[in-house]
This record gives C-alpha cells, sequence and structure tokens, in this order.
C-alpha cells in the first residue's frame, strides 16, 4: 500500500515534460509572480484527473486514496 501511495506522489507531485511546458506557456501568459499558482492548479489538475479513474475502476480502497489526495 505505501509503495501504491509512492507511486500517487510521484504522478502528481512531480511534473512531467508536458506539465512543465504548459507551466511555462502560462508563467509568459500570466507572469512569474503566479507561479506557484500556476504549479498549484495543475497538481490539482491531476488530483481531479486521477480521483475521476479511481472513481470509473470502483477501487476497493478508493476511501483511503481519497483522504490521502484531499
Amino acid at each position: 500500500m505505501s509503495e501504491a501511495i509512492q507511486l500517487v506522489m510521484c504522478e502528481i507531485y512531480y511534473l512531467s515534460y508536458k506539465d512543465r511546458a504548459v507551466m511555462r506557456r502560462a508563467i509568459s501568459f500570466l507572469g512569474e509572480d503566479k507561479k506557484d499558482t500556476i504549479v498549484l492548479n495543475i497538481q490539482m489538475n491531476k488530483r481531479n484527473n486521477y480521483l475521476n479513474e479511481l472513481e470509473g475502476n470502483k477501487v476497493e480502497h478508493e476511501r483511503i486514496t481519497h483522504d490521502f489526495l484531499f
């Protein structure tokens, strides 16, 4: 279970190349002072996508994962 939680953390909190490209475009549009907000929005979007995928699959440990994500 702890390995699964580590995997979820890596998937959500570490930005991929695609996430970094989105971040660069948003920073160029909104400015450097909004960088933290942009990163938080990207991570929240990844959390929501992951949660929607879990709900679609109805995973047995859904409540534990949901509590961990939020």
